[in-house]
């Protein structure tokens, strides 16, 4: 709950900057947060990834399952045998990126896609397509490939939003509503506002003259049902 804020700050950055929404957002955290969590990423460093997904058209729950994947077999080493490299393997041996410091703890996964990243571009088609299945199984390669191909600009462009990301909803949730349209909906609850005080103030007073009214609009809609009949 402390970090409301912060999150909707997040959300509301990458949602303006990537090729997704909030509430699609929000679907991917509820796949990927967990194990997120549990390497020590913060939520900056998560929706950046999860941004960067939706930019390639990878979005929601299947970026959930995606990011999910890449970092849980990157964690635990997945695929390694005596005669075969594992995702972490391909991801230090071969691309040379450190996953975890000298003291055994998750580097951020931005400096890491940054490492990556760099190295990627001196691959062959055959290495890339052949390490992005290792590291990130073959459901979810498309996801790592995403990350691996997005373009400088718009890496540079989601991860600098979500940096400076504090009090980006307060910003747009204004700007929303300054125009007649916001206008009126704060007028408009203004007046309900009052009249739920004047009803809670006056209380029987209010309801005897609701009352009457109702009264006479039952006679008033008689009268008018039975408009020929009184006319003869």
């Amino acid at each position: 709950a402390q970090g409301a804020g912060r999150f909707a700050d997040v959300l509301t950055a990458a949602a303006l900057n990537a090729n997704t929404d909030v509430g699609k957002m929000g679907e991917t955290f509820k796949y990927v947060a967990p194990i997120a969590n549990s390497l020590g990423y913060s939520i900056e460093d998560t929706a950046t990834a999860i941004g960067l997904i939706a930019d390639s058209g990878i979005k929601a729950s299947q970026a959930g399952t995606d990011l999910r994947s890449i970092f849980s077999r990157l964690a635990t080493n997945v695929g390694a045998s005596k005669n075969q490299l594992g995702a972490l393997d391909v991801l230090t041996q071969e691309l040379g990126v450190a996953f975890y410091d000298a003291s055994g703890k998750t580097r951020p996964f931005i400096d890491v896609l940054n490492d990556a990243r760099v190295a990627w571009q001196g691959l062959s088609q055959e290495e890339q397509v052949n390490y992005a299945k290792t590291i990130a199984g073959q459901k979810a390669m498309a996801g790592w490939l995403a990350l691996m191909n997005t373009t400088p600009e718009k890496f540079n462009q989601v991860t600098d939003a979500i940096k400076n990301s504090s009090g980006t909803a307060q910003r747009v949730a204004t700007e929303m509503t300054d125009n007649v349209e916001g206008d009126v909906k704060r007028l408009k609850s203004k007046v309900e506002g009052a009249q739920i005080d004047l009803s809670k103030a006056f209380e029987p007073e209010t309801r005897g003259v609701l009352e009457g009214l109702q009264g006479t609009v039952d006679v008033l809609q008689y009268i008018a049902d039975h408009s020929t009949e009184f006319k003869t």
